[in-house]
């Protein structure tokens, strides 16, 4: 389905890379809610409380704290995509480039880190590694939100066609 020919990301749409990076953080979102709802149903099913499962407590805080911020992120990507594709630019800028990855690799690498923390209330230690994973997650989604707002002021001088 994905080709990369003469700057088309799908066969019949013309796209920016801002525009499938709303895409993709838009499919980690609905993977994400999918997973709690699938956490939901597995505790009406079973009639077991779920409040008190760590598991079920991880997925619940990175599912929220994600939600956060894909709406903005993807109303931002898209607004820059309208503008690149109004100015009659098919690509990107390197700068735009790179902070759709960062922001991307970013929200990825937060989850991550958020879902491979230990169950601290069972006493099991939280190691250097599997913390640093989430810290750098955070720092790297912020860079990629600071560069998402330089990148739409930037987008604002962008003249129509």
């Amino acid at each position: 389905w994905i080709l990369f020919e003469s700057g088309k990301f799908f066969l019949h749409l013309e796209m920016t890379f801002a525009a499938v990076s709303a895409v993709a953080l838009g499919c980690v979102h609905l993977l994400l809610a999918i997973c709690m709802s699938c956490w939901r149903l597995y505790g009406i099913i079973k009639r077991e409380k779920l409040d008190d499962v760590w598991t079920f407590q991880m997925f619940s805080r990175t599912q929220l704290n994600n939600a956060e911020y894909t709406g903005v992120h993807v109303a931002f990507l898209l607004w820059i995509d309208y503008k690149y594709q109004a100015a009659g630019l098919t690509s990107l800028s390197t700068f735009a480039t790179c902070m759709c990855g960062i922001l991307m690799l970013g929200t990825v690498n937060f989850i991550l880190g958020f879902i491979l923390l230990p169950n601290m209330q069972t006493g099991q230690p939280v190691t250097i590694s599997k913390l640093m994973f989430k810290i750098v997650g955070v720092i790297i989604r912020y860079i990629g939100y600071a560069l998402l707002l330089v990148e739409t002021v930037n987008c604002m001088q962008l003249k129509a066609q």
